[in-house]
């Protein structure tokens, strides 16, 4: 779908209806990567049915959302979905070269926002498609996830400025972008399996 220029208002955000229509199609590429991780990991029925309770519970429907994914199977990273309009434009070679200019590395600050220290407690990721991707999901994860098991698969690392003071010791500062299978392949390869039947 192409966004016409006039969509944005004055102030450069996206109008309301646009808003919604982008809205909209994070919620479908959320839940076309929680069913790559139910495939991925074979989740019981069981824990299928309380995830369902669980969307219910939370967001009225039954929505698959990373959130209830990692509630109900114990899954050790904290995800976060969302779509980087101009990427494609924005994510040059240049750009990946200069941490500074990389489009989304602000969008995984962004995602952050309000949660704390979570990301030194706990992998944290934001997953994104990326432009003419082949692969079985077409998006990529940017993590701050230690990788204690290696798969295949080419990375991009950043690293994270530091602030001065005693508030700045943390573990990891960097992030390290892949293709979301590769993420997903090391998390199985540490051993995680759902709570249901370790």
């Amino acid at each position: 779908m192409t966004i016409p220029n006039h969509s944005h208002n004055h102030s450069g955000r996206l109008s309301s209806k646009w808003q919604d229509i982008r809205d909209i199609e994070i919620v479908q590429f959320e839940e076309r990567m929680v069913r790559y991780l139910l495939t991925r990991f074979r989740i019981p029925s069981r824990l299928r049915e309380e995830m369902r309770t669980t969307a219910r519970e939370r967001y009225g429907e039954e929505r698959l959302t990373f959130q209830v994914f990692r509630a109900v199977t114990g899954f050790p990273a904290w995800l976060k979905a969302t779509k980087l309009p101009g990427l494609f434009k924005n994510a040059t070679v240049a750009r990946l070269l200069s941490s500074a200019k990389v489009p989304f590395l602000k969008a995984y600050e962004n995602a952050l926002d309000g949660l704390g220290d979570l990301d030194q407690i706990v992998p944290c990721g934001l997953v994104f498609p990326w432009p003419h991707l082949k692969s079985n999901t077409g998006a990529v994860a940017l993590h701050n996830r230690h990788t204690v098991h290696s798969v295949s698969g080419t990375r991009i690392v950043f690293a994270r400025p530091t602030t001065a003071g005693a508030e700045a010791i943390i573990c990891d500062r960097t992030l390290t972008l892949t293709r979301f299978e590769v993420f997903v392949d090391e998390i199985a390869a540490d051993g995680f399996a759902p709570t249901d039947v370790q």
